[in-house]
């Protein structure tokens, strides 16, 4: 007799219970479903209830028992639903949101109070509801506008490119790729109307013309193109040029291969439940500001409290450490973004004995509750003494804590009542303390430390029987003004700077100010956020400020500063971003709006919600929100707000999960792999090849560290490692060199193999910063008409610790190179290493030409960029060139002037990197006249020159850039100081023009290049230490 085999099988309930259930595996589902209901899931639906447990091929054994209220869009099935009108539904398998946010979400969840449960709910709702009218979304697309810049780009002159398209017929065994001539400002939508046409054509060349036009325009949007040798696919009106596969082809003159696909046989059933298949949406109507309750009062119609200040008490503390201190004492202010709200806003307590801190004190501010912003908070630190006992112990007091707290709640409620402040510890953790005097850390986020060890105070705020509401703004016109140009003049300068007297004269001609509409951030800087009455009329300006004429991205860049902490100010920046900035404008900028989302005020806010709109909608938005919020989750003051917004993103991104997991799981197994490595003997790595070719073949690892999607460029497909060129690198963090191959079809088209580098233990968040600004100063000088062939290649923090970088094709450092020459090469002695090396790759007179062109631009890019971003370290292995003559920096560890000393002797003693071997090769190896007076060097300082200048205009939006980098805890960029290098470095601290800034640095080119000896010799050195070590 044989013996039955029993399941177990997890079932949850919709109250989030769970139920173990222990059943034969021929048991019916009929019989199942009496016992377990469960919440609804991504599910595949069966509606036959005879149907046995052996029979479903369940992947991880969980059923889900749904209403069939559930799948109303189910109409054809509606007659099979039985009696109790339930459905069995298997759960289909994603991987656990535990291992994709990086901490087990039941424990998260329980930890959130308050705000945060009500921001939890909140966030679902939202993209629960961009999920159900993700099928009322019209492709609506706006025209592109040509841009011969991008034809110059690749040096095309004209834009009409032939494309092979094929096309794999339902009943046939071999394709049909049919050769169109189109314009590189075609759309994918015009190349499947083409490849339709030619279709009909070809098989039915007696058809009308109107009969042609109508089957076209109902088939040409239910296709896309996918690109041969990627996962890139391009839908909707987007021009070609656009993309970046297209781009990649036209740069090394490579055809252009795309297969035709239907895009309900792509995305089957997963398409309702992944709202990013389509990249090109039109968008919905922008978010609205406001929508309290009526039972919330308006602190100015309540005339008896309107005018009671502002006040507090400070009740007892807990945890208060006695051991170790004998006094203690409360410094609490009240401020508006990082600055105090008013003079003598900042009120210090009484000190009492840690053996009983009990204050029971009251702390008035010099405000009344109507003039109170809505965004202002407060910052409180707490300070211990210990009594000099003797000269050893030292008479000062000692900060050891800090939190904020806003005075709105999150429904823009007065706080009331007692109030529990948990201080965070004054060290961050790069182990630097706060730079305020008073102790306060006026940047980070409002909220208690969650951690019940650390020392707690409680506060009590005044209690009334309804709630006050905070200043709201009201629609108003205004009134016309005249024209100014000299005022203009000085508010769009960038020499611009605000003085009490300008602060007063900017607030009295406020309407005269919106002829300037970039404007808008320098004005608001004038605001006395402390008077109701002035804040009211700021809303009003900003209600009817024009936006019509500004650059929409960089004036919401700036407004999302943590300088402009005001909820309708950040609302209306947001809107700007919601209303005007496509994806591709966005996603240079992605880590930056990221970033900004530290300076919301609450959980829950309008960026909070946009960046879930944009990464829901567009595929390749949302995999550089999910990594770039992944890498804050292990910092526990942001650990609460990115889980909120991870955890609704990954409920909602559908399949797309499925590709998050499979990069995570790879991030894990590699940083397993490199710190084995790292903690390994002198024996085990004396045979590297094969120990490290153990270590990525052991079981379940090669499963996991194949044929996954590239978390650098989510449109590559990695294939198979190649383990025989796959090494551990020789730096001290033992980094991994990886190559796969190609794993998407027709690879041989594209690129075979890709290479990356996996490190461990470093924090590449500051490369991924520097090579970032480093795009955004190529869509600048492209914008202008200059191209200086920058190469920012990919470069993802994985964590903060960990990350993966793009390893550029057909390229060697300038180490390798001269070592080619041998010692003397290495050591400086033959300048012509470099020119040789350019000149054997591209042989031929017309190659040669043009691989000099490219060094010549890109030298001149690089010498700009790595002077303006005070880029250290720049030795002979962190600069590469291509064998095309394409020159390129790697390696930003330092930067912003942070440049090694060793005896107090700065090593680099040049600030940018032009030695005789660049200009060897700019002049074309000419040695016969002063390389400075060749035609070749003057037009190769014109376009550094030019470079500058441009840059210099785009100043403020270079120092939003990295403003809005602060709050990451870099090392090199966490203060005002670190910005103060900028304004050095464009002259602006020194008050020169534009003119005399670029003189400057003109003349900081031609010392660098005198001074190339210093140069040299440093380079000996780091080869003698690289030949040591």
């Amino acid at each position: 007799m044989s013996v039955r085999k029993k399941m177990v099988v997890d079932t949850s309930h919709p109250n989030s219970c769970v139920t173990v259930v222990e059943c034969e595996e021929d048991l019916t589902l009929d019989k199942i479903r009496h016992n377990t209901l469960t919440s609804s899931a991504q599910v595949i639906a069966f509606y036959d209830e005879q149907l046995k447990l052996n029979k479903l091929n369940l992947v991880d054994e969980s059923l889900s028992l749904l209403e069939y209220d559930a799948l109303l869009d189910e109409k054809d099935d509606l007659a099979l639903m039985s009696k109790n009108n339930y459905l069995i539904n298997i759960l289909v398998y994603i991987p656990s949101k535990d291992l994709l946010l990086g901490f087990p979400l039941d424990d998260f969840a329980s930890t959130l109070e308050g705000e945060a449960c009500e921001a939890r709910s909140l966030l679902n709702r939202l993209v629960d509801t961009l999920v159900q009218e993700q099928n009322d979304i019209d492709d609506k697309q706006i025209s592109p506008v040509k841009s011969q810049n991008l034809l110059k780009q690749f040096g095309l002159i004209s834009d009409i490119r032939p494309v092979f398209v094929q096309v794999q017929e339902q009943h046939s065994t071999s394709p049909i790729c049919f050769n169109l001539s189109s314009s590189l400002y075609s759309s994918p939508i015009d190349i499947v109307a083409n490849v339709i046409s030619s279709k009909l054509s070809a098989y039915n060349p007696t058809m009308i013309n109107e009969e042609r036009m109508e089957i076209i325009k109902q088939y040409r949007s239910r296709y896309w193109l996918q690109a041969f040798g990627c996962e890139e696919r391009l839908f909707g009106t987007k021009p070609l040029i656009q993309s970046h596969y297209v781009q990649t082809c036209l740069r090394l003159d490579k055809p252009l291969y795309f297969k035709l696909t239907n895009i309900e046989n792509t995305t089957g059933n997963g398409k309702k439940r992944c709202i990013a298949m389509i990249q090109e949406v039109e968008r919905k109507k922008s978010q609205k500001f406001g929508g309290r309750s009526n039972e919330i009062r308006q602190v100015a119609n309540e005339k008896d409290i309107a005018c009671r200040y502002f006040s507090l008490r400070i009740l007892s503390g807990q945890l208060i450490p006695a051991d170790e201190f004998d006094e203690v004492k409360i410094i609490i202010g009240l401020y508006h973004d990082t600055q105090p709200l008013f003079p003598g806003s900042i009120i210090e307590s009484r000190s009492v004995d840690t053996s009983n801190p009990d204050w029971q004190q009251e702390i008035k501010f010099n405000i009344t509750l109507v003039n109170l912003p809505p965004a202002s908070k407060l910052c409180c630190s707490i300070h211990f003494h210990r009594r000099r006992k003797s000269l050893l112990i030292s008479d000062k007091w000692i900060c050891i804590g800090w939190a904020n707290l806003n005075i709105f709640n999150h429904n823009s409620c007065l706080i009331q009542g007692r109030q529990e402040v948990r201080f965070w510890p004054t060290e961050t953790n790069n182990s630097k303390t706060t730079a305020s005097m008073y102790g306060f850390n006026e940047r980070a986020l409002a909220g208690i430390n969650p951690d019940r060890s650390y020392p707690t105070i409680e506060l009590e705020f005044p209690s009334y029987e309804y709630q006050i509401a905070a200043l709201s703004p009201h629609n108003e016109d205004l009134e016309e003004t005249e024209e100014d140009t000299d005022f203009y003049d000085w508010l769009r300068s960038i020499e611009f700077e605000l003085t009490e007297q300008s602060r007063a004269e900017l607030w009295d001609r406020r309407y005269e100010c919106m002829h300037v509409p970039e404007a808008l951030p320098r004005w608001l800087k004038c605001v006395n956020w402390s008077k109701r009455d002035d804040v009211l009329e700021a809303y009003k300006v900003v209600q009817n400020w024009p936006t019509k004429n500004i650059d929409p991205l960089m004036t919401a860049l700036e407004l999302l500063d943590v300088d402009y902490p005001d909820p309708f100010v950040r609302f209306s920046a947001v809107r700007l971003l919601d209303t005007r900035i496509d994806d591709d404008r966005l996603l240079p900028v992605i880590l930056q709006i990221v970033q900004a989302v530290k300076n919301e005020p609450y959980h829950d806010s309008a960026l909070a919600r946009f960046l879930l709109k944009r990464s829901l909608l567009n595929q390749q938005v949302g995999h550089f929100f999910y990594w770039h919020s992944k890498a804050e989750i292990k910092n526990p003051q942001y650990k609460v707000r990115f889980g909120l917004l991870l955890e609704a993103y990954l409920r909602y991104c559908g399949e797309y999960a499925k590709v998050l997991g499979r990069q995570v799981r790879t991030v894990d197994k590699l940083t397993f792999i490199a710190e084995t490595i790292q903690n390994s003997t002198h024996d085990e790595l004396y045979n590297q090849k094969d120990y490290f070719a153990n270590l990525l073949t052991r079981e379940n690892y090669t499963q996991n560290l194949q044929y996954f999607r590239s978390p650098v460029d989510h449109n590559i497909e990695l294939g198979q490692l190649d383990l025989e060129h796959c090494r551990i690198m020789s730096s001290a963090r033992r980094p991994l060199w990886l190559r796969w191959t190609n794993g998407s079809e027709y690879a041989e088209h594209y690129f075979p193999t890709f290479d990356l580098i996996f490190k461990n233990g470093d924090d590449l968040r500051q490369d991924m910063l520097a090579l970032q600004f480093i795009q955004m100063i190529d869509i600048i000088w492209k914008g202008d008409g200059l191209d200086l062939s920058l190469l920012p290649y990919g470069c993802l923090a994985t964590g903060y610790c960990s990350g993966l970088i793009e390893v550029v094709k057909n390229s060697k450092t300038i180490m390798n190179i001269q070592r080619l020459d041998g010692l003397k090469g290495q050591f400086q002695f033959d300048a012509s290493a470099l020119y040789r090396w350019i000149a054997k790759n591209n042989p031929g007179a017309d190659e040669l030409k043009s691989a000099i062109d490219l060094f010549t631009r890109s030298c001149a890019g690089y010498c700009v960029i790595t002077y303006v971003l005070g880029a250290a370290d720049r030795y002979p292995d962190n600069i590469m060139v291509t064998e095309r003559g394409q020159l390129f920096h790697i390696n930003f560890g330092h930067i912003l002037g942070n440049f090694k000393k060793k005896y107090g002797i700065r090593r680099e003693r040049t600030k940018l990197v032009l030695i005789d071997d660049f200009v060897r090769v700019i002049t074309n190896n000419n040695t016969d006249t002063n390389p400075i007076e060749t035609r070749e060097f003057r037009n190769f300082k014109k376009l550094c020159i030019n470079g500058y200048r441009i840059l210099r205009r785009q100043y403020r939006q270079i120092v939003c850039l990295f403003k809005l980098m602060m709050n990451c805890d870099l090392t090199e960029l966490n203060g005002e100081a670190d910005m103060a290098y900028l304004r050095h470095t464009f002259a602006i601290d020194l008050g020169a023009n534009e003119q005399e800034a670029c003189d400057r640095f003109e003349q900081v080119l031609l010392d660098s290049y005198k001074s190339s000896v210093k140069t040299r010799v440093d380079w000996v050195f780091h080869a003698l230490h690289h030949i040591e070590s």
